[in-house]
């Protein structure tokens, strides 16, 4: 059942139409893997995306630090006088 009280049908392998079981993504944050979770089909090797809850699209909206263009250049002149060792 989900929020509104309505029971769902089970999901189901869209090649062999046997029951698939949600499986934790274990690749999940390692390069561009965004999908926390995946769905497994019980007889076939079959995987596909479970889709993404709204709170896992939140975090994703994060604003990039942005850096000015004199800063930039400062930190690449501070960079260039340092003794490398």
């Amino acid at each position: 059942m989900d929020e509104s009280g309505t029971p769902r049908r089970p999901r189901r392998c869209a090649r062999c139409g046997a029951p698939v079981r949600m499986v934790v993504n274990p690749y999940y944050g390692v390069g561009l893997a965004v999908h926390r979770q995946l769905f497994s089909c019980t007889r076939c090797d079959l995987v596909e995306f479970a889709p993404r809850g709204p709170d896992e699209a939140a975090v994703d909206r994060v604003e990039p630090v942005r850096v000015g263009p004199w800063r930039r250049l400062r930190c690449r002149v501070v960079g260039l006088l340092r003794p490398s060792g």
